[in-house]
């Protein structure tokens, strides 16, 4: 057998028998020559026939009245002859008799409810001769049968009518579609009906016209369909391929299944596939470059947005078999299409265009790299530098990129090219780096100061100003200095950077650092935790210089549930103290259980002992609003005991106090219905006096940011605010 499928063993007895045919007789079937010239005519008779040339070491076949190399003709017409001889030589016809076909009729599959029928053909014509049979497919996997065939030739059309599951989006389509397939049943009980043997019915029909027997012409348009789209390889007829079996055949069905419904409706896919079988039925090939183009934008779409994972999980979700690895053809059409051919080892990070002009992404930024032996969408730093030298740089250089414009800037602590930001581009202050981090530069676009931090130029603080220059590294933590530009201001080394002493607040800061180094504080120790408070005199008064941080709600059950720190974080408390409610206060459960029977609560007046101990230390007290209103005559009164009161650091825009009198009080968060203050905006202490105002019937002493005022004031129950204990 020669390299396209031909006997040519019979040819070599014929001439080892009679000797080489010098001459030929047109009226004598040849099977053999020395050369071309002995050939002879053409004729009506040999239409058809296949010669082979010795000299040629090629078949000739006659056709319409001339000899032609049949190379010219394309190897698969021989090659793929299943009988084993000439695709020339047409088989005798066969009745069929009482003969059951079955098979799958799938686009995705036909559902139930759809009609197949069956056509007999004309043995050498192919033309239907009006005599045909029905069957039906009674289950959504789209199998059907046809039974009690019986024909004149062994040739027949079959035909699929109906609704079908639809692979792109999981459900039924909305509307029935047609499919047909062209058989041989003198050898076959199962025939499946699908795109490929749809499309190749016309094609056929043309090639069996000029002379080659069905099996031949049906494999040649098989591969000259599959051509169209890129797709190479022996497969089997494709009236035996099933898209839910294994094997590159049925991937290769499902994927153009996949392909020629892509995005289209019914209506749209049928004028496609009518479209299609007109343009290839004459020469095989498949010239619609727009509709090409189109297919291949959705499966790069498909393929780069996980689409074809979903094509795949909807059909396996159906259950009717394996789903075969389609997916690699649905890639390598969209990879020719767009002219991005294989990725491979030897073209890794390889970045191209497509060079399909009838694409979408065609002259577009759009470019695609190779990477893990697939086809992705590049982005812009790959495709900016793809062919660039500009490997390395200068700390801060900036640089366009070849294909985007768009700005780079070279970080030579990390050796590699970044982004660059607005400011990077705007500022004329180069890149900011991880080099440059902390450094502050002018701007001569604005005049304005900027610092680099976090890889961007951001407008500088008046801390980035007065610590500039200065190190603030873990082994400078809890260094203090002034600051460079406002020496008024200072500023403590935390294991998070500069923060400022004045002006703010941050929890960084030791609580230590709050208090009035001017004065000589005392000390007391809570015996039901061993906690140690400061204490300070002011006038005849000796308060606790620091709020309360009591929690034992087994011992206090007025506790539990009635207590917190700032933002949930336990080690705040020991900074600023816990918040209390005003019942965890006053420790309502002790006061009724002693039998004094206080009933308090929204809308009640409360009558309490003269001295409320509370949540406060054995031998101290929750204050009274008088006792509030002491304190603030003996600083001076309301218009400046929050200027004295208040801390040296830690308050907003200038709030902090000058603490005269060591009080410390810090601004610690609380919030009600009614107010929030953030930390950093204000302090407000419980008293234990219930003054019987509606609404907010509970006596408080606050200070502010905003203001040196300080006052008595009322607030509601339910709050979360701080406690000073009073000396007994």
């Amino acid at each position: 057998m020669n390299r396209y499928g031909i006997v040519v063993l019979v040819s070599v007895i014929l001439l080892a028998a009679c000797g080489d045919d010098g001459g030929s007789n047109a009226d004598e079937k040849l099977t053999a020559v020395s050369s071309i010239y002995n050939l002879g005519d053409c004729t009506d008779k040999l239409d058809g026939d296949t010669v082979f040339v010795k000299a040629e070491k090629a078949d000739f076949v006659c056709l319409n009245g001339k000899w032609t190399n049949a190379d010219s003709l394309g190897p698969r017409i021989r090659k793929n002859d299943e009988k084993g001889g000439s695709a020339y030589v047409q088989p005798p016809i066969v009745a069929i008799d009482d003969k059951s076909i079955s098979g799958v009729s799938q686009k995705g599959p036909f559902v139930t409810g759809s009609v197949v029928k069956l056509y007999e053909l004309d043995g050498k014509t192919f033309a239907q001769t009006g005599k045909s049979f029905t069957g039906k497919i009674t289950t959504d996997d789209g199998k059907f049968s046809v039974s009690s065939i019986t024909l004149a030739s062994q040739y027949a059309l079959l035909e699929a009518n109906g609704y079908f599951r639809n692979e792109i989006k999981g459900g039924k389509s909305n509307s029935p579609v047609i499919l047909n397939a062209l058989t041989d049943l003198s050898d076959r009980k199962t025939v499946n009906i699908n795109l490929l043997t749809h499309l190749e019915y016309e094609r056929a029909l043309y090639l069996v016209n000029t002379g080659i027997n069905l099996s031949s012409a049906k494999k040649q348009a098989e591969a000259e369909i599959l051509n169209a789209f890129g797709i190479k390889g022996e497969f089997s007829n494709s009236e035996d391929l099933d898209i839910f079996s294994k094997g590159n055949g049925n991937a290769v069905l499902l994927a153009f299944s996949v392909l020629m419904l892509s995005d289209l409706s019914e209506a749209d896919l049928t004028e496609l596939l009518s479209n299609f079988a007109t343009d290839i039925k004459n020469d095989g090939s498949w010239d619609d470059e727009v509709a090409k183009a189109r297919i291949a934008d959705w499966a790069q779409m498909a393929d780069l947005t996980g689409e074809l994972a979903s094509i795949r999980s909807n059909t396996e979700k159906w259950n009717l078999g394996t789903v075969p690895e389609f997916e690699k053809y649905v890639q390598n059409f969209w990879y020719t299409n767009y002219g991005l051919g294989e990725c491979r080892v030897g073209n890794k990070a390889e970045v191209k265009a497509t060079t399909n002009e009838h694409s979408d992404k065609y002259g577009t930024q759009t470019r695609y790299i190779c990477k893990d032996g697939v086809w992705i969408e590049a982005m812009d730093i790959e495709k900016d530098f793809y062919k660039s030298e500009k490997t390395k740089g200068e700390d801060g250089e900036l640089w366009t990129g070849l294909v985007t414009g768009k700005k780079y800037k070279y970080d030579e602590t990390q050796d590699r090219w970044f982004s660059a930001t607005h400011n990077d581009t705007t500022l004329k202050l180069m890149g900011c780096t991880t080099n440059r981090n902390g450094e502050i530069g002018q701007s001569a676009t604005d005049n304005v100061y900027y610092v680099c931090k976090n890889m961007d130029w951001q407008k500088a603080k008046e801390i980035d100003h007065d610590t500039n220059g200065e190190k603030c590294t873990s082994t400078e933590v809890g260094k203090m200095i002034n600051g460079k530009v406002t020496a008024t201001n200072m500023y403590y080394c935390t294991t998070n950077g500069w923060v400022i002493l004045k002006g703010g607040w941050s929890w960084d800061v030791p609580k230590e650092l709050r208090f009035n180094p001017d004065i000589a504080y005392g000390t007391m120790t809570d015996e039901r935790d061993n906690k140690v408070y400061k204490t300070v005199k002011i006038g005849s008064q000796t308060w606790m210089a620091e709020n309360l941080n009591y929690a034992d709600s087994i011992t206090t059950p007025s506790l539990k549930g009635k207590n917190w720190c700032h933002n949930g974080t336990e080690s705040r408390c020991d900074v600023t103290g816990r918040l209390y409610t005003w019942a965890a206060a006053i420790d309502s459960v002790a006061l009724y259980d002693s039998g004094n029977g206080v009933d308090c609560g929204y809308g009640k007046n409360c009558t309490l002992p003269a001295r409320v101990q509370g949540v406060c230390p054995p031998g101290w007290h929750l204050p009274t609003s008088t006792e509030w209103n002491a304190l603030i005559g003996e600083v001076g009164g309301d218009s400046t005991a929050g200027k004295v009161l208040k801390s040296l650091t830690g308050w907003y825009n200038g709030g902090d106090g000058t603490d005269a009198f060591g009080f410390s009080a810090l601004p610690g968060e609380y919030s009600d219905d009614y107010e929030h203050l953030r930390i950093g905006e204000g302090a407000v202490f419980w008293s234990a006096s219930d003054d019987g105002v509606t609404y907010a019937p509970v006596a408080v002493m606050g200070l502010y940011y905003a203001h040196d005022n300080a006052g008595v004031y009322h607030k509601g129950m339910n709050c979360g605010l701080s406690v000073r204990c009073l000396k007994n």
